[in-house]
């Protein structure tokens, strides 16, 4: 297993959970590179983000496809929000100083 799929399973996905656009897109980068450096990373979840966002787009918003547009909209959030903690250092240090806080109660 590797970094990539520890964030999925931490975000209560797996591959299977992703579309076709985004099992490309892991392929692509994730499987075929031995060594994914931090602007791989990001590079890689801007792209996840902006396939769940055409995707998202692009599925009817009605009651037929509810649980599809609503777990296009979770993965959505957990790629915004990956994607900020990752290029925002002053978030990565407040989310570290409130974990370590955690740890110390």
């Amino acid at each position: 297993m590797n970094t990539f799929d520890d964030i999925l399973k931490s975000a209560g996905l797996n591959y299977e959970d992703l579309t076709s656009e985004e099992r490309e897109l892991y392929q692509k980068n994730v499987v075929q590179i031995r060594t994914l450096s931090i602007e791989d990373i990001e590079a890689l979840f801007r792209q996840l983000r902006y396939a769940v966002e055409r995707k998202l787009v692009s599925t009817p918003d009605n009651e037929e496809h509810f649980e599809t547009n609503r777990r296009l909209k979770a993965r959505l959030e957990v790629y915004m929000t990956f994607e900020m903690f990752v290029l925002d250092p002053k978030l990565r240090r407040e989310e570290m100083t409130k974990q370590l806080s955690n740890i110390k109660k």
